[in-house]
C-alpha cells in the first residue's frame, strides 16, 4: 500500500526540474545534540530519532515547523522515515532536519 502511494506521488512529478535540497531548505544540522537514553531527564518535549520520537525529554533544541529526514539506524523506509515536526522539540543526530525556504 505505502509503495503504490509513494509511485502516485512520484508520477506527479516526474517532470519536475531536480534541485539540490539546499536551494529549497534551510539545514539544521549542526544543531543537533544527542542524549544518552540514562541522561535524558523525562519531559513532555518528543525526542526524534532515526525512527520517529522515541522518547519524551525535557527542553528543547527547536521550535519551529521541520521536515524530518532518517539519517542512521533507521529500520526501513516505511512513511516514518520522512516526518514533520511541529513546535518544540529535540533533534537527536540520526536525523537531518530542514525548514523549507520562503
Amino acid at each position: 500500500m505505502y509503495w503504490g502511494a509513494l509511485d502516485k506521488l512520484m508520477d506527479s512529478i516526474k517532470n519536475a526540474d531536480s534541485l539540490p535540497l539546499i536551494s529549497v531548505c534551510d539545514i539544521f544540522n549542526k544543531y543537533r545534540d544527542p542524549i544518552a537514553a540514562t541522561r535524558r531527564v523525562h519531559g513532555n518535549t518528543p525526542y526524534y530519532g532515526a525512527n520517529g520520537i522515541i522518547d519524551y525529554v525535557d527542553g528543547f533544541t527547536h521550535d519551529g515547523n521541520f521536515i524530518i529526514l532518517a539519517e542512521a539506524g533507521t529500520i526501513s523506509v516505511q512513511p516514518y522515515s520522512v516526518l514533520r515536526a511541529y513546535g518544540k522539540f529535540w533533534a537527536n543526530n540520526n536525523i537531518q532536519y530542514n525548514k523549507t525556504k520562503r
